[in-house]
C-alpha cells in the first residue's frame, strides 16, 4: 500500500503505521486510497453536507479557487472506501514550498485561495492569533476531515488526519504541519482527540471569519483557531498511533481466540 500512498519512498516510521493501519482497515473490509481529483471531492462534500448537515465547506481544498494540480504534487486527499468503492473517511492535504509569515497568509486568505488567478475576498478575516516563533518555511496543512455517520466510532478521523500528517513529512519534508478548526470543536477537544494536536500547537486567541466565499456558505461569522506541529512531534505521533494500532489488533486476535 505504502507505494499507492506516498510519492517518494516512505521512511521506516511511517511504513510501519502504513502496515497497520492496512491490516486494520482490512480487517472490516476497507482500503485506503491517495486520490487527486478534487472535484470529486467537492462533489462528495457537497453531498454529505445536505444529507449530513455540515454547515459549510472550507474553500481551502476547492480545486475552483486553489493550485491543486496532481502535476504540481503539492496536494492530495485520503479516501477510506469500502469494496464497493464508496468513500467512508476523507482529509486532504497541501503543501507551500515557502511560507514566510503564517498570520499574514491567514490573514489575506491565501491560506484558503492559494490560487493567483483567484482574488480572495477582502475585508473578510480579523487575525487575533499569536503564533510560535520561526513558524514558516515549507508548510503543509490538513483539512476536510469528515467520518460518515454510520462508520463513527472507529477513529477514522485520527487515524487518517495522522497519516496524511505523516506523508506530508514524508514526502515534502515540511518544517511545520498546520490545521485550522472551529472555536467550537476547540471546546469539545477534537483538537486533541481527533486531530492529535497537543495543547501547546493551539492558539489561544483564534480568528474570525466572515464565510461569505464559502461553499454553502452561512451568513454566520466563524471563530476559528489555527493548530500546528513540528516534524519531530509528527515521527513521535505516529510512532504512538503506530503501537496503539498493533496493539488493538493484537487484543481483538486473542479476544477471537478464547
Amino acid at each position: 500500500m505504502s507505494a499507492s500512498l506516498t510519492r517518494v519512498t516512505a521512511s521506516p516510521w511511517l511504513e510501519r503505521y502504513i502496515e497497520a493501519l492496512e491490516i486494520r482497515f482490512d480487517s472490516i473490509g476497507l482500503t485506503l486510497r491517495r486520490r487527486h481529483d478534487f472535484f470529486e471531492m467537492d462533489a462528495l462534500m457537497q453531498t454529505e453536507r445536505v444529507s449530513q448537515d455540515f454547515p459549510f465547506i472550507n474553500p481551502m481544498f476547492s480545486p475552483n479557487w486553489n493550485d491543486l494540480d496532481p502535476v504540481d504534487n503539492r496536494s492530495f486527499w485520503l479516501s477510506l472506501e469500502t469494496q464497493g468503492g464508496f468513500s467512508v473517511a476523507t482529509v486532504a492535504a497541501k503543501y507551500w514550498p515557502q511560507m514566510s509569515e503564517v498570520p499574514k497568509t491567514l490573514g489575506d486568505l491565501r491560506l484558503h485561495y492559494d490560487s493567483p488567478l483567484i482574488e480572495p475576498p477582502a475585508d473578510r478575516i480579523i487575525v487575533d492569533t499569536e503564533v510560535p516563533e520561526g513558524l514558516q518555511g515549507r508548510v503543509s496543512i490538513t483539512g476536510r476531515g469528515w467520518v460518515d455517520r454510520d462508520w463513527r466510532g472507529h477513529r477514522f478521523s485520527r487515524l487518517i488526519v495522522v497519516l496524511a500528517r505523516a506523508i506530508c513529512l514524508n514526502d515534502w519534508l515540511v518544517d511545520w504541519h498546520l490545521g485550522t478548526t472551529a472555536q467550537a470543536y476547540i471546546q469539545q477537544g477534537y483538537d486533541k482527540s481527533h486531530w492529535a494536536y497537543n495543547e501547546d500547537g493551539v492558539d489561544r486567541f483564534g480568528f474570525y471569519w466572515k464565510p461569505t466565499g464559502l461553499v454553502g456558505n452561512t451568513a454566520k461569522t466563524q471563530h476559528q483557531h489555527l493548530m500546528w506541529m513540528p516534524p519531530a512531534e509528527i515521527r513521535e505521533l505516529v510512532t504512538e498511533e503506530t503501537e496503539r494500532v498493533l496493539i488493538a489488533l493484537e487484543t481483538k486476535r486473542d479476544t477471537a481466540a478464547a
